[in-house]
């Protein structure tokens, strides 16, 4: 089967600003209220997300892609949480996860191979590579450290 999608590419920088704009105040907030439990959680979501809000912010999407997935693969359940009790984030991020469904009803989203969170765009795979060569040196580092 064959799936059809239209991405709007200016909507979907636009709610990716709007998301990245909401994790910075969410995180500001933690701050401000001196939750320093929730601000180590808020800095992994930002760094987390990071990669798919830059591809979107910079236009460069050329498909639609599942971010509710990315999001709990990636950022594990406790920073899924943090920003599903944040209002502001919840809604910017419910926005983009619609837009990125490129027009698709979520049935035929699911069912698509972009339902799977393992597809990534293509621009955001070396976002991510470096992502990881950043992790596999910190944790070589406090390896080294605790010997």
């Amino acid at each position: 089967m064959q799936y059809k999608f239209q991405l709007d590419i200016e909507a979907i920088a636009q709610a990716a600003t709007e998301l990245e704009q909401a994790l910075f105040d969410m995180k500001e907030e933690f701050h401000k209220k001196g939750n320093q439990a929730y601000e180590p959680i808020a800095d992994w979501l930002i760094y987390t997300m990071s990669p798919i809000i830059t591809v979107c912010k910079n236009k460069e999407i050329e498909q639609p892609f599942g971010i509710a997935g990315f999001l709990v693969s990636r950022a594990g359940r406790d920073a899924t949480d943090l920003l599903s009790d944040y209002e502001k984030s919840r809604i910017a991020f419910g926005q983009l996860y619609q837009l990125l469904q490129g027009g698709m009803n979520i049935l035929d989203f699911d069912e698509s191979p972009y339902g799977n969170s393992n597809i990534y765009p293509e621009k955001m795979i070396p976002l991510l590579k470096i992502q990881a060569e950043e992790e596999r040196r910190k944790r070589d580092l406090k390896k080294q450290q605790n010997l």
